[in-house]
């Protein structure tokens, strides 16, 4: 079977080289084209040096030029290049001694004839076909046939090919056979990207996890973040929030920062940038999922020590989609549909269960039952069925790619609008890009990539984070406190005031609250950045690059007159604009040093500069709700504003080297010294080392060439990587604005009074030790891989209280040390290769332990939490940085069981009679211990089934929205099984947070599931449309009582981890959404 205008017949390729390796040729055409090379090594000689000219001539012509004379033939299919070996039948008697008779002779004369091709009917030439058991064997020729004698009718042909997976095929006395071979991706998966540059995977020595588009654009997304949960093997990921537009914190191999920040450095097409801590917003959360090509996860120091001062929470590499020459305009459209609603609703108490609680309350007591109570008519308001609404949300992407042997380019517009889950939430995400390579001459090329976005987020809190500070005043604390027995409106049509009775209420209506407040970010971002690529000499280029990464974020919040929290009316404007650059320049070379070594080197230099401002107002006590934040001067009251710069810059020098000696023997080293401004003049400048090493033991000779195993490699590694992360000008005295009162009828003043600045302020330092074990069998087929890391940090920054007799309340300082070590396992399997029907799978398993090693003077570091609770709460919770704990462990009361009377009775550790902060203890830990993940994909001819699982293990979460809705003693609304908290509940009751609130936070869960179908169309206008209809959120197996397991309200600060304070819902969702290819 011939197509017509393939690929391969339309491209055409240009060259000018002298004296090159037939690999650099290789990877030249690979670079500039579509077309991907499939080879063994022993079939091609590829150190062989020849000088070629070609311009614009058809592919099959310079490969005659490059393989003429030689003993490798090829094969042109579409984009993909076969090299073999000339055709030749192995036959060896597996005993050289073996007596031949006439009957074994009559067994060895059967011969079996057939065809191998691909699932498009075309010819596969040089696919193995071997008798299993035996060392009997041969090779397809060029048009896919072959012919091979076997000694049993019943025996086992195994046919293998590159980049196909294996099969297994019984003869049953047929001596015909036409045998058509799968792809596998898998065994594709050649190259991955490293720091400046690329290595193919085989010869990797770091700890490198990877997601191509096939399986970021399998399931529908609005971030790409949501793509990644459960697909690589130690990166968390936590939301902390279900809000659309919500960002997601990422963190690879545990927590290792006291307050210094954990967030990955995210590297953008080769451009790294500063992270943004803006409403959770990370790094890659405003680019289009549909734009990107691969993501890259660098967990080990080998790997992230080329980016020095900020790999120490690993390194995100993003790649995003270019075109490809001499591919014809494609474009595609895609678009989606999705209905969403809660996932869960928490079981409160109605209007009767809440006057029934109320009278046994009072009786309990002694205390007669307040007359606003026993007046009480109405009931059974269910606010969460007020509030919570079926949400839906549309996406739409228009991509058009191709090129030429010279140009390349990528084009694409999105545009998501997201409805949430809760009245008059909502995210809408306007995005374009545009990428351009162009090779001007035979020395220099261009990449630009330039990509831009607004968002508009429309939240359910007050203000920026207030969601996730309060638990009474936020949006989703009124909607569990709220009155049951209290309507929506009130007899004139208004919100009604949900507290009619004489209590001192922090809490809206929540319908009034969600429909009348304003709460409003807008983030406009614009990436870009220019590579110049120079060919110096043979072997060695040079590669000049300019990134620019703006933000602009925009806060707008507004409380109208009416409601409880702001009488009067308040509005704020926040505005932060933020300018980052870098500039880089450095040299690659790569060098056979003689024929068994090989050299790749790296060496250069980078500037990166970030500088911003940020400005917040606000004033209070309006005539009128008309204006909203539009007018602030039109307050009474107008506070002072706030006002701040920010300007941080690093310098920076790196190197690295990798060694291939006779394709067994991997070393490399890497080096890189930072400059930070941040840091005092004698602490400014830290260097960054990295050594590694690997085996490739499936390449020695004792493994055989017919041995099942198609990799075997042992990968060791050590080296160091830093953080700076603190604010500028620590280091430095500054002036901080203070306005203070000056006594009655004086009003206020201000002035400025000087923080305490450290001028020994130094880099976190991250020391991490790797080994890594890499096995794959038939074809790659079965494919393993296994680390065990340990990660030790030091001089951990964050703030410390001092003595108040100083005159000073903190200052930053190196603290103290953390210690992550773990094991990560990560398998895959095609367990079913067929012509119509495939089935492969994928598991990852991590577990790490977290723990502080070291502190200053062997002192706690406790963070208290301030967020706001009922007014009957006694005691509280910490996180604490302890030795010998979880960093960031919960630190409380524990709970012993109930006394005659039915309270609650508490652990008195020292025995003292008194229950304070001295009785406090460890009791619960937030860090997931355990993080895994399986996903698989089952297709049958056009049918496809996706379905995508993940979960965590060994982790508590903090449940402040379970503690606030069982207070026996206020009147907002509480949880039905309040009784299994207070049996006896009274007036006497105290309510105390302690280890009864700290849930396991482990879960299993469904996150996507997808049936799709492609109808291929060629010939006509479309080349193929796809449906599908998918799932997410389905299934989620807990014993969490909150919402959502998958939480972390306080993602802003790492020391307070795995805290729920009832943040809003996350949602079950389905989808259904079309793509067509044109």
């Amino acid at each position: 079977m011939q197509a017509n205008d393939t690929y391969g017949q339309v491209a055409k390729v240009s060259l000018n080289v002298v004296n090159e390796t037939v690999l650099n040729l290789i990877e030249e055409i690979e670079s500039t084209t579509e077309f991907r090379f499939i080879y063994r090594k022993k079939d091609v000689d590829l150190t062989r040096k020849l000088s070629l000219k070609a311009s614009e001539e058809p592919l099959a012509k310079v490969l005659g030029n490059i393989f003429q004379n030689t003993a490798t033939t090829f094969k042109i299919k579409d984009r993909r290049v076969y090299l073999v070996a000339q055709s030749k039948q192995r036959k060896q008697a597996t005993n050289s001694n073996l007596d031949i008779t006439p009957d074994t002779m009559a067994e060895i004369q059967r011969t079996i004839t057939g065809t191998v091709a691909d699932q498009d009917g075309t010819p596969l030439p040089g696919a193995s076909i071997v008798v299993k058991g035996t060392t009997n064997g041969t090779q397809t020729d060029f048009d896919g046939n072959f012919s091979i004698d076997v000694a049993n009718e019943n025996a086992t042909l195994i046919i293998s090919y590159i980049g196909f997976s294996t099969q297994e095929i019984p003869l049953e006395a047929r001596t015909t056979l036409s045998i058509v071979l799968n792809e596998d991706s898998a065994q594709l998966e050649e190259v991955v990207l490293v720091g400046y540059g690329k290595l193919s995977r085989e010869n990797l020595t770091g700890a490198v996890s990877s997601v191509n588009s096939d399986k970021i654009d399998a399931f529908p997304a609005a971030s790409v973040e949501q793509s990644l949960a459960g697909k690589l093997p130690g990166v968390q990921l936590s939301q902390s929030s279900g809000q659309p537009g919500a960002g997601i914190s990422v963190r690879v191999r545990g927590i290792t920062s006291i307050s210094g920040g954990n967030e990955p450095l995210y590297v953008i097409d080769g451009v790294p940038f500063f992270n943004s801590d803006v409403r959770g917003l990370n790094g890659i959360s405003s680019i289009n999922p549909n734009d990107i090509e691969s993501i890259q996860v660098l967990k080990d120091a080998s790997s992230t020590a080329i980016y020095g001062s900020r790999g120490a929470n690993g390194v995100v590499l993003v790649t995003t989609k270019t075109g490809k020459a001499g591919a014809k305009p494609s474009i595609v459209y895609s678009t989606w549909l999705s209905t969403r609603r809660v996932r869960k609703k928490l079981n409160l108490m109605n209007g009767d269960e809440f006057l029934d609680f109320q009278r046994q309350f009072f009786e309990n007591s002694g205390s007669p039952l307040p007359d606003e109570i026993a007046q009480i008519q109405n009931s059974n308001t269910d606010w969460q069925d007020e509030v919570f609404r079926n949400g839906v949300a549309t996406n739409h992407n228009i991509s058009m790619s191709g090129g030429n042997e010279n140009t390349q380019y990528y084009v694409s517009l999105n545009s998501l609008n997201e409805q949430g889950i809760i009245l008059n939430s909502d995210f809408k995400r306007l995005s374009f890009r545009t990428n351009l390579d162009a090779k001007l001459n035979n020395t220099f090329s261009i990449k630009t990539s330039i990509t831009g976005s607004n968002s508009v987020q429309n939240g359910f809190s007050e203000a920026e984070n207030n969601n996730t500070n309060s638990f009474l005043t936020s949006g989703v604390g009124s909607v569990l406190l709220a009155l049951p027995t209290e309507p929506v409106l009130d007899s004139d049509g208004n919100f009604s005031n949900i507290f009619p009775y004489d209590f001192a209420n922090q809490v809206e209506n929540p319908v009034g609250y969600a429909k009348q407040i304003l709460d409003k970010t807008t983030v406009k971002r614009f990436l870009g950045n220019f590579t110049l690529e120079s060919k110096i000499i043979e072997g060695l280029n040079n590669y000049t690059r300019l990134g620019v990464d703006y933000q602009s974020i925009r806060g707008d919040s507004y409380f109208p007159l009416a409601l409880v929290l702001a009488p009067g009316g308040r509005a704020t404007v926040t505005n932060r604009e933020v300018l980052n650059y870098v500039v880089e320049n450095y040299f690659d070379y790569e060098v056979d040093i003689t024929p068994d070594l090989n050299m790749k080197a790296v060496l250069g230099g980078s500037l990166q500069k970030e500088s911003g401002q940020s400005i917040f107002v606000q004033s209070s006590g309006f005539f009128s709700d008309e204006l909203t934040n539009n007018a602030i001067q039109a307050g009474a009251s107008i506070a002072v504003p706030v006002t701040n710069n920010i300007d941080q810059s690093i310098a920076s020098a790196f190197g690295r080297i990798n060694l291939i000696y006779k394709d067994k023997y991997l070393f490399g080293a890497s080096v890189r010294s930072d400059g930070a401004s941040v840091f005092s003049e004698s602490n400014k400048v830290a260097t960054f080392p990295s050594l590694s090493a690997g085996w490739k033991i499936s390449n020695e000779g004792f493994i055989g060439e017919d041995s099942k195993i198609s990799n075997l490699k042992l990968r060791a590694s050590w080296g160091k990587s830093g953080n700076p992360g603190i604010q500028p000008y620590q280091s430095l005295p500054l002036g901080i604005i203070v306005t203070t009162s000056q006594g009655a009828g004086t009003g206020l003043s201000t002035g400025l009074a000087p923080n305490l600045p450290n001028r020994t302020l130094t880099w976190e330092t991250t020391t991490q030790t790797n080994l890594g074990l890499d096995f794959a069998m038939f074809d790659s087929r079965l494919r393993m891989s296994l680390d065990y890391y340990i990660k030790d940090t030091e001089d951990a920054l964050t703030s410390v209280q001092l003595p108040p007799s100083g005159g000073f309340a903190t200052i930053i300082d190196n603290v103290g040390a953390v210690q992550n070590k773990g094991i990560e396992l990560a398998l895959g399997g095609t367990l079913v290769d067929k012509e119509d029907f495939s089935v492969s799978v994928d598991f990852n398993i991590s577990k790490n332990s977290n723990e502080v090693i070291q502190l200053k003077d062997n002192q706690d570091l406790v963070s208290e939490f301030t967020f706001a609770q009922t007014a009957d709460a006694v005691g509280g919770v910490s996180s604490v940085a302890r030795v010998g704990e979880q960093l960031g462990a919960f630190l409380g009361f524990k709970f012993t069981g109930f006394d005659a009377n039915g309270e609650p009775e508490y652990e008195d550790f020292n025995n003292d009679g008194n229950l304070d902060d001295d009785d406090k203890v460890i009791i619960g830990n937030p860090i997931p211990e355990i993080l895994y993940g399986f996903n698989s994909t089952i297709r049958y001819k056009n049918l496809n089934f996706n379905m995508d699982w993940q979960g965590v293990a060994n982790v508590d979460i903090l449940n402040i929205g379970q503690f606030n809705l069982t207070s026996p003693n206020n009147e907002y609304n509480r949880l039905a099984d309040i009784y299994d908290f207070y049996p006896n509940v009274n007036q006497s009751s105290l309510h105390r947070i302690s280890d009864r609130y700290v849930e396991n936070g482990s879960y299993l869960r469904l996150r996507n599931v997808k049936i799709g179908y492609t109808i291929p169309l060629s010939g006509f206008i479309f080349e193929n449309v796809n449906f599908f209809v998918s799932g997410q959120n389905l299934v989620t197996i807990t014993d969490y009582k909150g919402f959502d397991p998958d939480v972390n309200s306080l993602s802003g600060n790492d020391i307070k981890q795995g805290v729920d304070l009832a943040a809003y819902p996350a949602a079950t969702s389905f989808t259904l959404g079309l793509s067509v290819k044109f």
